[in-house]
């Protein structure tokens, strides 16, 4: 299987990858995975595999979520419904996303993260050595870390735009391999301007009045 880690989707405050066009994408560039990791909220990823499922597309979506919690972000997959209360340790969200049969990924943990305790890192179940945002110096940093607590390595594509997509594509026998840490990949890097386009994005989208609105918030609003 192929696949693309660590998408975000207008789900997202700085997304601008539609969940549908994410299925769309990987069906067209013969992906067969996609793992949805909006910030905060797990909406754009049950939308994108809905949408798959409509366009009966061969893709799979494995639902996923990026926290923001008090020591930086935390990358949780194969979870069917989100954290209401994140603002908290994150080794005690560790356990609740265990708990619900989910991993636990630390994304870019040299890029805003307090990295002083180690005993939340050492919970989680991967770390990406590998990030298509990040500089090679801080993957070599993320990698050393990883082997330093044993911990299984991933590569994220980080994509917040339609052509970042194909930053980070994953390859494994099956999402049983996946869980095992069974893979390889190739990593690329995006561009400086890429990721300043994603902040103008977001500026725009807060000005224009679609602020991202918390998933934890939000409930008891939708329509």
């Amino acid at each position: 299987m192929k696949a693309v880690f660590h998408v975000h989707t207008t789900s997202s405050p700085d997304g601008a990858i539609s969940p549908a066009g994410a299925v769309r994408w990987c069906a067209r560039n013969g992906v067969d995975c996609v793992f949805i990791t909006d910030h905060d909220a797990i909406r754009g990823a049950l939308a994108a595999r809905d949408a798959a499922r409509a366009e009966r597309l061969p893709v799979t979506v494995v639902p996923g979520v990026e926290y923001k919690t008090p020591r930086g972000d935390l990358v949780a997959v194969f979870v069917e419904e989100m954290e209401e209360d994140f603002n908290e340790e994150p080794g005690l969200l560790i356990e609740k996303i265990h708990a619900r049969g989910g991993l636990a990924v630390l994304p870019h943990p040299f890029s805003a993260h307090d990295l002083a305790d180690r005993s939340w890192i050492a919970a989680c179940d991967f770390i990406e050595v590998a990030n298509g945002r990040t500089s090679a110096g801080q993957d070599r940093m993320a990698a050393l870390l990883a082997g330093e607590l044993g911990l299984k390595p991933i590569a994220g594509a980080d994509a917040h735009l339609p052509w970042e997509l194909g930053n980070a594509v994953l390859e494994f026998e099956s999402l049983d391999a996946f869980r095992r840490g069974e893979l390889t990949w190739n990593c690329g890097k995006t561009g400086r301007g890429n990721i300043i386009a994603s902040q103008l994005w977001k500026a725009v989208r807060a000005f224009a009045g679609m602020r991202h609105v918390p998933e934890a918030a939000a409930k008891g609003t939708a329509k």
